[in-house]
């Protein structure tokens, strides 16, 4: 392992170590990339400025939104709303 990713994991450790008592953790945190949405999704995102359930949001919106709200850390995975699937089920 590299000099440089021990000192972030390290560095990453210090921060938890010591914040452990008061950290702000949002547990469901979904973000797309927005430069590389399919056809349907941005069409559909682009239709309505109104909230919907699954909206995508990039990473600069969750880190916004996370500033805003006072959350220190979040578990980010896919965006299921975001996901085309293939009709092919095999």
């Amino acid at each position: 392992m590299n000099e440089e990713l021990k000192a972030q994991i390290q560095e990453r450790i210090y921060f938890l170590e010591n914040s452990k008592n008061q950290l702000v953790i949002d547990a469901d945190t979904h973000i797309t990339d927005m430069d590389h949405l399919h056809e349907a999704i941005a069409q559909q995102l682009n239709s309505t400025p109104d909230y919907y359930h699954g909206r995508p949001i990039g990473h600069r919106e969750l880190l916004a939104e996370m500033i805003q709200a006072g959350v220190d850390i979040s578990l980010v995975w896919q965006n299921p709303a975001a996901t085309v699937h293939s009709k092919d089920k095999k």
